[in-house]
């Protein structure tokens, strides 16, 4: 049952991408994060290339400084962030102190 809706292969991206965003503003900056719980991580991170194109687009329609997209397995407790440009990358580093590798950091 946790599968089956976990299975977000059909959703479009923009909806995958917004089922759970809030745009944020602090420092002068703006930035959007998204949130993607599920039990199966693979279903959302098989659409990585996807997702960034559409995170680049949204960066720019909503004006943002940053932007990204954090996959949750709920079962393993862990998280997968898809970051679309080195500046996501760079505060997931300061603030994290985990580096992304091919626009993916793991938390």
């Amino acid at each position: 049952m946790f599968a089956a809706k976990s299975d977000l292969g059909d959703i479009h991206v923009r909806e995958l991408i917004t089922l759970d965003y809030k745009v944020f503003e602090s420092g002068g900056k703006r930035f959007g994060i998204g949130v993607v719980e599920t039990t199966n991580p693979s279903y959302t991170l098989s659409r990585k290339q996807e997702i960034l194109d559409d995170l680049t687009n949204l960066k720019y329609e909503q004006q943002l400084d940053m932007v990204m997209l954090s996959v949750v397995d709920i079962l393993n407790e862990t998280n997968t962030t898809i970051v679309p440009s080195d500046v996501e990358a760079s505060v997931i580093q300061q603030v994290f102190g985990s580096d992304t590798v091919d626009n993916i950091a793991h938390l």
